[in-house]
């Protein structure tokens, strides 16, 4: 059982899931069964980034789900602020923006797009994975090290990363 500020990448499956996965080959030049990524909030509740804006829903079932469980360690101090942010983020209604997937296409090939950077680490609109790195970040703690641009971040690797560490 996840506890509150854990995360999960999954397959969302349906045409949703398909259409993502199409979005993420094009923007990261690869296509994995981890399409979206949530965080556990606490009582059976995540907070995830939907079409409609930033949302908190309850959990459901999920095909080929990796959690970060048991893997990733963070204090109880900093899963209070992972929940805090999330819930932050489902109360604002972030945006979601599926033109940050062109912009990290953008960045993947090298197109030197004026404020592309800035664009991409805006927390004014988010994919789920930036949503899910971004709450962690603000909970003090970095999931990558890798010097990657803010922002830059996909369920692919989410869960790569939850992967290795397993």
């Amino acid at each position: 059982m996840p506890l509150p500020g854990d995360f999960a990448v999954v397959s969302m499956g349906g045409q949703g899931g398909a259409l993502i996965s199409a979005m993420e080959t094009i923007a990261y030049d690869h296509s994995t069964h981890w399409d979206h990524a949530f965080i556990y909030v606490g009582d059976e509740m995540i907070v995830q980034a939907e079409p409609s804006g930033a949302q908190k829903v309850p959990l459901g079932a999920y095909q080929y789900s990796i959690w970060s469980s048991g893997i990733l360690f963070p204090s109880a101090a900093q899963r209070t602020a992972i929940v805090a942010a999330a819930e932050k983020c489902a109360a604002g209604k972030i945006p979601y923006s599926y033109l940050d997937y062109g912009a990290i296409a953008a960045h993947r090939f090298h197109l030197p797009v004026p404020g592309l950077k800035d664009y991409i680490a805006d927390t004014g609109h988010e994919i789920c994975s930036q949503l899910v790195d971004q709450c962690w970040l603000d909970g003090g703690y970095h999931l990558f090290t890798d010097w990657r641009w803010p922002g830059f971040v996909s369920p692919y690797d989410l869960g790569t990363m939850l992967s290795k560490h397993a």
